[in-house]
Order: structure tokens, then C-alpha cells, then sequence
């Protein structure tokens, strides 16, 4: 939303109209200032929910005309553009997200953050907690079940550069080589 219009220092807000002005006569040393302010939407329903991991949707409400989100409103989780296909929008007076497990599928446990983008370019923030499944605590065992994996895993290489070294060094142990710089 425009909050100010200067031409040559003059406030020409009063000549706005749908958040539009025409200026006329514009000349090369003219400056025009512009001062416009985010329009911020409430989220009435959905803000710091916590669902579980294995949730079918999450459902956020905005206190926002649905018709300024449809066709070009966008969803951002995490800052990432959400594809149509993983959300459905609804409403009359209000704007209501659902967005779909296919998407919540990936997110990781933790805190997530939801951006939704009007086409007026209003925005609505809410945040959202994924529960993770909780792991019973065994000890070490999953420690050492990861730790003997990477040994598997090196244990190839490192057989491989003791053979090659082994080779090497037969091949050159009777040689001896000194470099003698001035």
C-alpha cells in the first residue's frame, strides 16, 4: 500500500487511486519518492500448531480475501516455493491452506515457517512444529552399528593402499635416492 508520494518534495498521495498515481509533465530533474508498506495479512487459525510426523495435512486460515491469493499466490515453507500440487486453497471471506502430506512428508522434525504471498503483495507468516517418531534410547548400540558401517566401508581402501605400498616398497627397497639441493 502507497503511504507517500513525493514529487519534487510535494506529497501527491491524495491523488492515488487503487494505489496508482499518473504523473504528468515529468521532466528530467524531477524526483519522484515513493513510500509504499507491506501489507501484512493475520493468520487466524494454524500459527504455532505442532502435528505429528505422519499428520495427512496442516491447515492454516488467513484473515484475507481468498480472491487475492487465486490465480498468482504463492506458499513458502522453510523460504522454499511450495508447488501447487502439494496444497489446496479455499474460502470466501477468508483464505484457508491446506497443505498436503505428500509435502509435509519431507520436512524434517523441528520448527518450520510458512510464508503465504498475495497477489496484492500482502504476505501472512505462521509457524508450524513437526513431531519427529521418538527413538528409544539402547546405549551405544547405534553408535557402534554406524561406526562399524564406515569401518566396513574403509576397510577395502585401506587394504588397497597397504598392498599398493607394500609393492613400493619391494620394488624400490634396494634403491636409495638423495636430492641435494644447492
Amino acid at each position: 500500500v502507497l503511504t507517500s508520494v513525493l514529487v519534487n518534495k510535494v506529497e501527491k498521495i491524495k491523488e492515488v487511486v487503487d494505489n496508482k498515481i499518473t504523473i504528468k509533465n515529468i521532466k528530467e530533474d524531477t524526483t519522484l519518492v515513493a513510500t509504499a508498506e507491506r501489507i501484512v495479512y493475520k493468520v487466524i487459525k494454524g500459527d504455532g500448531q505442532t502435528v505429528s510426523d505422519d499428520a495427512t495435512k496442516i491447515t492454516f486460515k488467513i484473515d484475507a480475501d481468498v480472491t487475492l491469493f487465486k490465480p498468482s499466490g504463492e506458499v513458502y515453507i522453510d523460504d522454499v516455493l511450495v508447488g501447487e500440487e502439494y496444497y489446496t486453497v479455499s474460502g470466501t471471506d477468508n483464505t484457508s491452506i491446506k497443505i498436503k502430506a505428500s509435502y509435509l512428508d519431507n520436512l524434517d522434525a523441528g520448527v518450520h515457517t510458512l510464508n503465504v504471498i498475495f497477489s496484492d503483495g500482502g504476505i501472512a507468516t505462521a509457524t508450524f512444529t513437526i513431531e519427529g517418531l521418538s527413538v528409544p534410547n539402547t546405549g551405544d548400540s547405534a553408535i557402534e552399528a554406524e561406526g562399524s558401517s564406515v569401518n566396513m566401508t574403509l576397510l577395502p581402501l585401506l587394504v588397497g593402499c597397504l598392498v599398493v605400498g607394500y609393492v613400493v616398497f619391494k620394488r624400490n627397497r634396494h634403491k636409495v635416492v638423495f636430492i641435494k639441493y644447492k
